[in-house]
């Protein structure tokens, strides 16, 4: 992806996450709310399909950029966006079909998670290939990661105020990660024309 479509996309995935979080307070409910009320299904379906496929594009090319991506990584990264899709897709109507509102969750949660998991996967292929330097990007997820859990305690419920968190937090972990991929492949490319 190039560098101007990255940032258009991740500002239009902050315009639309925004705009789904409007009009409420942010611990008082979340997007499976929000996103399946009249006209904000559009919104939240379009939202889904961005972030989904943003996470899924960028863990991809930022492996394969890298030069550590493998079939376990490819699937994993693939199962993270259906699980995450299917989960969205399903309506959160908790009166109508309570059973399908659970199964929204259930998947929404594991798609997120899963992603969690691409990404510290990804993390571990990366050490592999070019040693001990992405110790601050571990340190990174695994306090990001914290924090999420500590709103979700704090909070009770997964708000959007986490919703959002774990959003713009994690389109920005990995558009910082895939830069510092790009400069050291450069890095690499350039010490190998002087040998």
């Amino acid at each position: 992806m190039k560098r101007r479509y990255e940032v258009l996309i991740i500002l239009f995935i902050i315009v639309l996450t925004i705009s789904l979080a409007r009009g409420r307070g942010l611990t008082e409910t979340n997007f499976s709310v929000l996103g399946n009320r009249g006209s904000r299904r559009i919104c939240f379906l379009l939202w889904a399909a961005l972030v989904g496929s943003y996470l899924y594009l960028y863990i991809e090319e930022t492996a394969e950029l890298a030069k550590c991506a493998d079939r376990t990584q490819e699937w994993l990264t693939g199962l993270a966006l259906a699980v995450f899709l299917c989960g969205i897709g399903l309506p959160y109507r908790t009166r109508l079909v309570p059973l399908m509102a659970r199964i929204h969750v259930y998947l929404s949660v594991g798609g997120t998670i899963l992603y969690l998991f691409c990404i510290r996967r990804l993390l571990i292929l990366l050490e592999r290939q070019y040693g001990t330097g992405f110790r601050i990007e571990k340190w990174i997820a695994i306090s990001m990661t914290a924090v999420g859990v500590f709103l979700y305690i704090y909070v009770g419920i997964i708000s959007s105020l986490l919703e959002i968190y774990v959003t713009l937090g994690s389109c920005i972990y990995l558009y910082r990660l895939r830069r510092k991929i790009e400069k050291w492949v450069c890095k690499s490319k350039t010490s190998m024309l002087y040998y």
